[in-house]
């Protein structure tokens, strides 16, 4: 288990009331620092180019994901939004 998951009465808030939510919850799931840090880092890099990426998720997700040719890059990225998302 490794998501918040957003329900239709949480639309309305934007990625900044989510990211600190998330990385209380890996917190608390036992994860290290490091990985924790590498959240924090991915997501907020993600959200910084995509701001409206809570309404259209998967679009801003592939869109994302496709500029790291980087398979090491690309499947990191991609386990950390997969997270994140899922729930």
């Amino acid at each position: 288990m490794c998501a918040v998951p957003i329900r239709k009465e949480y639309r309305n808030l934007q990625p900044s009331d989510l990211l600190p939510l998330f990385l209380s919850f890996t917190a608390t799931s036992g994860l290290s620092e490091r990985t924790i840090s590498d959240y924090r880092k991915i997501l907020q890099h993600f959200f910084a180019h995509h701001p409206d990426a809570l309404s259209n998720s998967r679009a801003d997700t592939l869109e994302y994901l496709a500029r790291y040719s980087n398979p090491n890059s690309f499947n990191m990225r991609y386990a950390y939004l997969k997270c994140f998302w899922t729930g």
